[in-house]
Protein backbone atom coordinates (compact mmCIF):
# COMPACT_ATOMS: atom_id res chain seq x y z
CA UNK A 1 0.00 0.00 0.00
CA UNK A 2 1.56 3.26 -1.27
CA UNK A 3 0.31 5.54 1.97
CA UNK A 4 2.45 2.92 4.25
CA UNK A 5 5.59 3.76 2.30
CA UNK A 6 4.94 7.67 2.16
CA UNK A 7 4.56 6.75 6.50
CA UNK A 8 8.26 4.82 6.32
CA UNK A 9 9.97 6.89 3.82
CA UNK A 10 10.56 4.15 1.24
CA UNK A 11 8.02 6.21 -1.32
CA UNK A 12 10.87 9.14 -0.63
CA UNK A 13 13.92 6.83 -0.80
CA UNK A 14 12.84 5.65 -4.34
CA UNK A 15 12.30 9.00 -5.18
CA UNK A 16 15.97 9.37 -4.32
CA UNK A 17 15.74 11.02 -1.07
CA UNK A 18 17.11 8.99 1.30
CA UNK A 19 16.93 10.52 5.13
CA UNK A 20 12.92 12.50 4.88
CA UNK A 21 11.84 9.60 7.50
CA UNK A 22 14.12 8.56 9.84
CA UNK A 23 13.17 5.54 12.78
CA UNK A 24 13.46 7.81 15.66
CA UNK A 25 11.43 8.32 18.51
CA UNK A 26 8.16 7.63 16.39
CA UNK A 27 9.45 5.11 14.20
CA UNK A 28 7.31 2.58 16.45
CA UNK A 29 4.54 3.83 14.15
CA UNK A 30 5.31 2.64 11.02
CA UNK A 31 5.72 -0.94 11.87
CA UNK A 32 2.84 -3.76 12.41
CA UNK A 33 0.50 -3.52 13.99
CA UNK A 34 0.61 0.28 15.17
CA UNK A 35 0.94 1.51 11.13
CA UNK A 36 -2.59 -0.38 10.51
CA UNK A 37 -4.17 1.75 12.70
CA UNK A 38 -3.17 5.43 11.83
CA UNK A 39 -3.76 4.28 7.55
CA UNK A 40 -7.28 5.55 7.33
CA UNK A 41 -6.01 9.05 9.72
CA UNK A 42 -3.65 9.38 7.03
CA UNK A 43 -5.61 9.27 4.29
CA UNK A 44 -8.08 11.54 5.81
CA UNK A 45 -5.17 14.23 5.91
CA UNK A 46 -4.21 12.94 2.26
CA UNK A 47 -7.34 14.18 1.19
CA UNK A 48 -7.12 17.60 2.86
CA UNK A 49 -3.95 18.34 1.37
CA UNK A 50 -5.67 17.87 -2.36
CA UNK A 51 -7.25 21.19 -1.82
CA UNK A 52 -3.77 22.82 -1.53
CA UNK A 53 -1.68 23.75 -4.51
CA UNK A 54 2.32 22.93 -3.42
CA UNK A 55 3.19 24.84 -7.00
CA UNK A 56 3.04 28.25 -5.38
CA UNK A 57 5.16 27.92 -1.65
CA UNK A 58 4.37 30.67 0.60
CA UNK A 59 7.43 33.33 1.67
CA UNK A 60 7.78 32.57 5.59
CA UNK A 61 8.13 29.28 7.54
CA UNK A 62 5.10 26.91 7.11
CA UNK A 63 5.57 25.10 10.36
CA UNK A 64 7.21 27.58 12.71
CA UNK A 65 3.64 28.23 13.98
CA UNK A 66 2.38 24.61 14.12
CA UNK A 67 5.39 24.01 16.27
CA UNK A 68 4.73 26.56 18.84
CA UNK A 69 1.16 25.09 19.56
CA UNK A 70 1.79 21.74 19.03
CA UNK A 71 4.39 22.09 21.98
CA UNK A 72 3.06 23.02 25.50
CA UNK A 73 5.02 25.85 27.72
CA UNK A 74 6.72 23.56 29.52
CA UNK A 75 7.80 21.65 26.83
CA UNK A 76 9.46 24.58 25.23
CA UNK A 77 11.00 25.97 28.35
CA UNK A 78 12.28 22.81 28.86
CA UNK A 79 14.15 22.42 25.66
CA UNK A 80 14.76 25.92 25.08
CA UNK A 81 12.26 26.56 22.30
CA UNK A 82 10.80 29.92 20.83
CA UNK A 83 9.42 30.89 17.49
CA UNK A 84 11.56 33.31 15.53
CA UNK A 85 9.40 35.29 13.24
CA UNK A 86 9.76 34.91 9.05
CA UNK A 87 10.90 38.13 8.82
CA UNK A 88 13.43 38.44 11.91
CA UNK A 89 15.16 34.90 10.25
CA UNK A 90 15.05 36.80 6.73
CA UNK A 91 16.80 39.96 7.99
CA UNK A 92 19.53 38.50 9.74
CA UNK A 93 20.20 35.76 6.76
CA UNK A 94 20.57 38.65 4.25
CA UNK A 95 23.03 40.33 6.68
CA UNK A 96 24.95 37.20 7.08
CA UNK A 97 25.14 35.95 3.70
CA UNK A 98 25.60 39.70 2.19
CA UNK A 99 29.00 39.62 4.01
CA UNK A 100 30.42 36.46 2.71
CA UNK A 101 33.35 36.68 0.35
CA UNK A 102 33.23 33.00 -0.11
CA UNK A 103 31.35 29.74 -0.53
CA UNK A 104 28.28 29.52 2.02
CA UNK A 105 28.36 27.06 4.67
CA UNK A 106 25.74 28.10 7.31
CA UNK A 107 25.30 26.14 10.82
CA UNK A 108 22.08 26.71 12.64
CA UNK A 109 22.60 24.31 16.14
CA UNK A 110 19.00 24.64 17.17
CA UNK A 111 16.83 24.76 13.36
CA UNK A 112 13.27 24.30 15.62
CA UNK A 113 11.22 23.93 12.00
CA UNK A 114 13.99 25.44 9.79
CA UNK A 115 12.47 29.02 9.41
CA UNK A 116 16.54 29.55 9.18
CA UNK A 117 17.83 26.90 6.83
CA UNK A 118 15.06 27.99 4.46
CA UNK A 119 15.94 31.99 4.51
CA UNK A 120 19.45 31.08 3.93
CA UNK A 121 18.29 28.68 0.82
CA UNK A 122 16.83 31.41 -0.69
CA UNK A 123 19.09 34.11 -0.33
CA UNK A 124 21.80 32.15 -1.42
CA UNK A 125 19.90 30.92 -4.66
CA UNK A 126 19.55 34.62 -5.24
CA UNK A 127 22.74 35.61 -4.80
CA UNK A 128 24.41 32.55 -6.97
CA UNK A 129 21.33 33.09 -9.33
CA UNK A 130 20.92 29.18 -8.89
CA UNK A 131 17.40 28.16 -11.13
CA UNK A 132 16.47 25.21 -12.93
CA UNK A 133 17.73 27.88 -16.37
CA UNK A 134 20.80 28.23 -14.73
CA UNK A 135 22.20 24.82 -13.44
CA UNK A 136 25.80 23.48 -13.26
CA UNK A 137 27.82 21.59 -11.32
CA UNK A 138 29.34 24.03 -9.58
CA UNK A 139 25.84 25.50 -8.58
CA UNK A 140 24.85 22.11 -7.00
CA UNK A 141 28.04 22.23 -5.36
CA UNK A 142 26.87 25.35 -3.10
CA UNK A 143 23.47 24.77 -2.91
CA UNK A 144 23.00 21.29 -1.50
CA UNK A 145 25.88 21.82 1.08
CA UNK A 146 25.26 25.65 2.44
CA UNK A 147 23.46 24.96 4.99
CA UNK A 148 23.12 22.22 7.61
CA UNK A 149 20.60 22.45 11.03
CA UNK A 150 19.90 20.07 13.99
CA UNK A 151 17.42 20.11 16.90
CA UNK A 152 17.37 18.27 20.16
CA UNK A 153 12.95 18.19 19.45
CA UNK A 154 12.09 14.68 16.73
CA UNK A 155 9.19 16.97 15.67
CA UNK A 156 10.84 20.26 14.60
CA UNK A 157 13.35 17.60 12.80
CA UNK A 158 10.51 16.59 10.91
CA UNK A 159 9.18 19.78 10.22
CA UNK A 160 11.91 21.31 9.13
CA UNK A 161 13.63 18.06 6.44
CA UNK A 162 10.03 18.95 4.94
CA UNK A 163 10.75 22.92 4.63
CA UNK A 164 13.90 21.97 3.04
CA UNK A 165 12.67 19.55 0.57
CA UNK A 166 10.00 22.40 -0.25
CA UNK A 167 12.55 24.67 -0.56
CA UNK A 168 15.13 22.24 -2.87
CA UNK A 169 12.60 20.40 -4.53
CA UNK A 170 12.62 21.83 -8.43
CA UNK A 171 16.29 21.03 -8.09
CA UNK A 172 16.24 17.47 -7.25
CA UNK A 173 15.83 16.26 -11.42
CA UNK A 174 18.96 18.09 -12.01
CA UNK A 175 21.32 16.95 -9.01
CA UNK A 176 23.69 13.96 -9.40
CA UNK A 177 23.89 10.99 -6.48
CA UNK A 178 21.61 10.52 -3.52
CA UNK A 179 20.05 13.21 -1.51
CA UNK A 180 20.69 13.00 1.48
CA UNK A 181 18.46 16.25 4.03
CA UNK A 182 21.32 18.01 5.64
CA UNK A 183 18.96 18.52 9.04
CA UNK A 184 19.65 15.81 11.97
CA UNK A 185 18.31 14.94 15.38
CA UNK A 186 20.66 15.89 18.31
CA UNK A 187 21.83 18.02 20.97
CA UNK A 188 23.81 21.08 20.75
CA UNK A 189 25.35 21.26 24.44
CA UNK A 190 27.00 17.91 23.89
CA UNK A 191 29.43 20.05 21.32
CA UNK A 192 32.47 18.14 23.17
CA UNK A 193 32.36 14.53 22.32
CA UNK A 194 34.50 11.72 21.14
CA UNK A 195 34.60 12.79 17.81
CA UNK A 196 35.90 16.11 18.68
CA UNK A 197 38.98 15.64 20.03
CA UNK A 198 39.73 12.62 17.92
CA UNK A 199 39.07 13.99 14.59
CA UNK A 200 42.15 12.60 11.90
CA UNK A 201 44.92 15.21 11.78
CA UNK A 202 44.89 15.13 7.95
CA UNK A 203 43.08 13.23 4.75
CA UNK A 204 45.30 9.78 4.86
CA UNK A 205 44.84 9.29 8.55
CA UNK A 206 41.60 7.23 9.53
CA UNK A 207 38.67 7.85 12.35
CA UNK A 208 37.82 4.53 13.97
CA UNK A 209 33.98 4.02 15.04
CA UNK A 210 32.20 1.17 16.22
CA UNK A 211 29.06 -0.67 15.13
CA UNK A 212 27.94 -3.22 17.78
CA UNK A 213 31.70 -4.32 18.80
CA UNK A 214 32.43 -3.95 15.07
CA UNK A 215 35.26 -1.64 14.38
CA UNK A 216 35.30 0.30 11.51
CA UNK A 217 38.17 2.66 10.20
CA UNK A 218 36.51 5.57 8.01
CA UNK A 219 38.92 7.78 5.30
CA UNK A 220 40.07 10.93 7.27
CA UNK A 221 39.16 12.53 3.48
CA UNK A 222 35.38 11.54 4.17
CA UNK A 223 35.25 13.38 7.11
CA UNK A 224 36.13 16.71 5.50
CA UNK A 225 33.56 19.03 3.71
CA UNK A 226 33.89 18.68 0.37
CA UNK A 227 33.37 14.58 0.34
CA UNK A 228 30.68 15.06 3.16
CA UNK A 229 28.34 13.76 1.16
CA UNK A 230 30.33 10.20 0.56
CA UNK A 231 30.18 10.03 4.40
CA UNK A 232 26.16 10.81 4.74
CA UNK A 233 25.81 7.61 2.00
CA UNK A 234 28.05 5.52 4.04
CA UNK A 235 25.84 6.19 7.02
CA UNK A 236 22.97 5.88 5.11
CA UNK A 237 23.64 2.75 4.24
CA UNK A 238 24.75 1.69 8.02
CA UNK A 239 21.22 2.72 9.11
CA UNK A 240 19.32 1.02 6.78
CA UNK A 241 21.86 -2.43 7.69
CA UNK A 242 20.96 -1.49 11.37
CA UNK A 243 17.22 -1.92 10.88
CA UNK A 244 17.29 -4.87 8.76
CA UNK A 245 18.92 -6.41 11.94
CA UNK A 246 16.89 -4.92 14.36
CA UNK A 247 13.70 -5.96 12.40
CA UNK A 248 15.04 -9.90 11.87
CA UNK A 249 15.96 -9.87 15.44
CA UNK A 250 12.32 -8.70 16.42
CA UNK A 251 11.01 -11.30 14.18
Amino acid sequence: MEIIKILNGQYFQQKNIQNLVDYDYFGWLNSSPYVDGIVEYAKRIQKLLVSYDFKVIEEEDLFGALLAQLSNREHRLLLGQDFTPHWVAKSMVEYAVGKLDEEPHILDMCCGSGVFLIEAIKKVREKYSISIQEYDSLKDKIVFSCVMGFDIDPLAIMLAKVNWVMSMRDLFPYHRGQISIPVYHADSLFVATPITHNMPSNSQDSYVMYFDENKVEIPGHMLTPDHRHYFDAFMSICYKYAILITLSAVL
